[in-house]
């Protein structure tokens, strides 16, 4: 008999757990982790490397507030508190509890001279500023007529004038993620952490926004839409309205019982708000199990419609959806969809719906709501973060490429607990970085030293610092980047086969292959694919009689990249 042959022409298909494996397409795979696809190959992901230093709480978002005269600046929210980028370092946001230093301050003083003590207590966080540029953050242990006794002593000089301010104080936790938005009207960056009353900052102060119905009011979520800052889900005066959507004036966040401002409760069925996002004209209210339609009609006897459009599934969290444009892709309870604002929802989520949703699922069913999606823009994918197994935080990410429609699953060593975008507007070079250059901890060539040059961020729950997801990073944080490839089933008609060898094109670190031929449930060595610089053909010779093969590649570390492949084997002639 010929020898014959089936070729893997990519790698790209993605992952499917919802067909049999005979029925998957070649380029498809049972599981294919920490890979990704980049023209037209599957490559070994990268990974992400620390950023600034640890901070106090949980962190939870962190995101760069754009101003009006074009400046910015990146702002990240804790359980705990709140902080904005000094340098190279967090420093805290404070609050309207403000004052400075009436004498200059030397290294390991613990009393401060400050001109006001008002308003602040024993007891309370503060930011100290030193004339290095850099902010000491400490408690207060005393307070006396004009002095500030610290827990901690000065590392260094502060002159007189120099500020020292309250810290935020907030009561998050990660059952409820931080809801944003920039009003660019006022200048004012907006969120909530349903814990505590809606605040604002407008880059001197971080306190509650001011004109609240009840004045400490909270919400589950808050949205800007033609020009109304919207707030939903609302706990007014300690009662829960948990299907309210209320609106300030227009163009004016302080202003809720006048004007134009006013409240609808959505009472047409009982499930609660989770979430809203814009879309197009509209701006999309999710429930539990619905999704509610807001539009804009400006009329003086009503200013909004709100329609129910879908009906049975709705969003899971705040960070459930993933903002793309054009359309959402949110997580609705039993799969992923892809919503463009009319009466019906695509779910795009079959092929991983066993691994990860269903009843034998690796989700964490009790922390679903902790599940949180980003869309990264200039790689077109969406990434769901989730909690599998026992974990609390997420600790795996399900990729989705929207040109391809496929899957890949990435797992990190940490936990994540929140998100964010960066976009540095003035480049690093070695002459403007502080302290040695040899303690620097990111990559020279990572995309943080370079000029309008977007950058995920990822808010890291074990380690209570940000982590920078960098496309040069070889590593995550200093641990290797398993990957694996474990194809399909392949059949050779109705006969069985004897396979011959199998070749594989591919570059980077050497790669272990094995192979099965009871359709996965145990495996034997076919052979190591050794390290390459650049791409090229590897044979492994196997003389396999079998009715089903299926092979797996796995290894860690950067640069692996899995190309093509082809089957080689004869038709058994004794069946």
């Amino acid at each position: 008999m010929p020898l014959q042959e089936v070729q893997i022409p990519d790698f790209i298909g993605g992952m499917d757990s919802a067909n049999p494996p005979f029925s998957l397409r070649e380029n498809q795979g049972v599981r294919v982790e920490g890979l990704s696809p980049i023209k037209g190959r599957l490559t070994s992901d990268t990974g992400y490397q620390p950023f600034l230093g640890t901070v106090r709480g949980d962190p939870q978002l962190v995101q760069q507030f754009y101003k009006k005269d074009g400046s910015s600046e990146l702002l990240l929210v804790t359980t705990s508190t709140a902080y904005k980028r000094l340098g190279d370092q967090w420093a805290y946001l404070p609050t309207d509890v403000q004052t400075t230093l009436s004498a200059a301050a030397s290294t390991n003083d613990t009393v401060l001279s400050v001109n006001s003590t008002t308003g602040f207590a024993v007891g309370d966080y503060i930011g100290v500023g030193l004339d290095d540029g850099t902010e000491h953050q400490t408690t207060i242990s005393a307070i006396s007529t004009g002095t500030i006794t610290i827990a901690d002593p000065m590392p260094g000089i502060a002159a007189t004038g120099n500020y020292v301010n309250q810290a935020v104080s907030l009561n998050g936790d990660l059952d409820n993620p931080i809801s944003f938005v920039t009003m660019p009207a006022v200048d004012y960056f907006i969120f909530t952490n349903y814990k505590d009353p809606v605040k604002y900052y407008d880059g001197q102060k971080c306190v509650t926004l001011p004109g609240l119905p009840t004045g400490n009011d909270r919400c589950r979520a808050v949205a800007l839409f033609n020009n109304y800052l919207f707030l939903l889900g609302t706990i007014e005066g300690g009662q829960a309205y948990p299907q309210r959507v209320r609106w300030s004036d227009t163009g004016d966040p302080t202003t809720w019982t006048s004007g134009n401002a006013g409240f609808v409760d959505l009472y047409d069925s009982e499930d609660f708000i989770t979430a809203a996002a814009p879309l197009g004209p509209y701006l999309m209210i999710y429930r539990e199990r619905s999704i509610i339609r807001c539009e804009y009609l400006g009329a003086a006897e009503q200013l909004f419609s709100f329609e129910q459009v879908i009906a049975g599934e709705g969003a899971m969290s705040v960070d459930s959806i993933a903002d793309m444009g054009d359309m959402h892709l949110f997580i609705g309870n039993s799969n992923v969809y892809r919503y463009t604002g009319g009466f019906s929802i695509e779910p795009v989520g079959d092929p991983i719906y066993y691994t990860t949703f269903s009843v034998d699922g690796d989700l964490n069913p009790a922390y679903r709501h902790r599940v949180f999606a980003i869309y990264v823009e200039e790689l077109d994918e969406v990434w769901i973060f989730y909690p599998a197994g026992s974990k609390t935080v997420p600790d795996r990410c399900l990729r989705y490429s929207q040109s391809l429609g496929s899957w890949f699953l990435r797992k990190f060593p940490e936990e994540f607990s929140g998100f964010g975008f960066y976009q540095k507007d003035i480049s690093t070079t070695w002459a403007n970085l502080t302290g040695a250059w040899d303690s620097e901890s990111r990559q020279w060539g990572s995309r943080a030293f370079l000029s309008s040059s977007p950058t995920t961020l990822l808010c890291s729950f074990t380690n209570k610092r940000i982590m920078e997801y960098d496309y040069v990073a070889a590593d995550d944080n200093g641990t290797a980047i398993a990957f694996l490839f474990e194809g399909k089933d392949f059949q050779f008609g109705e006969k069985r086969a004897r396979v011959d060898h199998l070749e594989i094109a591919h570059a980077g670190p050497s790669a272990t292959v094995e192979y099965s031929t009871d359709r996965g449930l145990t495996w034997q060595t076919l052979g190591t694919l050794p390290p390459a610089g650049e791409i090229v053909r590897t044979r492994l010779y196997k003389q396999v009689l079998c009715r089903d093969f299926r092979f797996r590649v796995s290894g860690s570390g950067s640069g692996f990249i899995l190309a093509w492949a082809a089957i080689r084997y004869y038709e058994d002639a004794s069946y």
